[in-house]
């Protein structure tokens, strides 16, 4: 059988994030290029990566540049892996991690998508002034925790009225507002990865850092709740 076969720069490595999910894809590096190999016909996605060459390969390896009829090469002997084995998913972490040659780093990028609003981070000073006023029934839908840093994460709807960076959540994910990951894929990987016990919330940030919130870490918003949590960040 005929296959597709291209070239990338190893530069270009996180563009596979965008054909990480698709069946019969194989690559391997041979420390110039990147290779991408496929048996059949290439989805639409393959052909928009940003390849150097592409060939179709005959069942003996010979490399014929698409359009062409005349050979150029043929492909060389390397340890192909699964694009999914290639290229695992590394989620962000608290301290940006260093650049390894063919691995992609999970990052948020600016989305134009309507996402409604299920959280908030502020000062934990912010809400807890906000709270000494607020009524009831403002508070009775409402959970938070608070960090080390002294920020609270406020999870509920209506969300009050507060400076802060408003979230969206996906899956057990708390996503800044008008950010998304780059392959929608990467929700539900990155999900898995950091939680996969579904025992807390995510946090992540466009910098790359994350926090994991026990469920059992936020407690219903009250005024005896947020006057208990300045007393052990008093102490703290």
């Amino acid at each position: 059988m005929k296959e597709y076969v291209f070239t990338l720069r190893p530069t270009d490595a996180p563009a596979l994030a965008t054909v990480r999910h698709l069946p019969r894809l194989q690559a391997a590096g041979d420390g110039t290029w990147l290779w991408l190999r496929i048996d059949g016909p290439a989805d639409k996605a393959v052909w928009q990566l940003p390849a150097q060459q592409r060939y179709m390969a005959d069942a003996d390896g010979v490399l014929f540049p698409i359009g062409h009829v005349t050979p150029t090469g043929k492909l060389p002997t390397l340890a192909w892996q699964k694009l999914t084995d290639f290229m695992p998913v590394a989620p962000p972490v608290s301290a940006l991690p260093g650049v390894v040659q063919a691995r992609y780093t999970v990052r948020l990028v600016p989305s134009s998508n309507d996402h409604e609003s299920a959280a908030l981070l502020v000062p934990f000073d912010v809400w807890r002034d906000y709270v000494v006023t607020a009524p009831s029934a403002r508070l009775a839908r409402l959970c938070f925790a608070v960090s080390e840093r002294h920020e609270a994460l406020i999870l509920g709807t209506p969300l009050p009225p507060l400076p802060g960076q408003t979230c969206w959540r996906q899956h057990d994910l708390v996503l800044p507002a008008g950010f998304d990951f780059e392959a929608p894929f990467l929700g539900a990987l990155t999900a898995r990865r950091l939680n996969p016990q579904h025992d807390a919330i995510i946090y992540l940030d466009t910098a790359g850092h994350w926090q994991r919130i026990l469920h059992t870490q936020f407690v219903a918003a009250s005024r005896s709740a947020v006057r208990h949590t300045q007393t052990q960040l008093s102490h703290g």
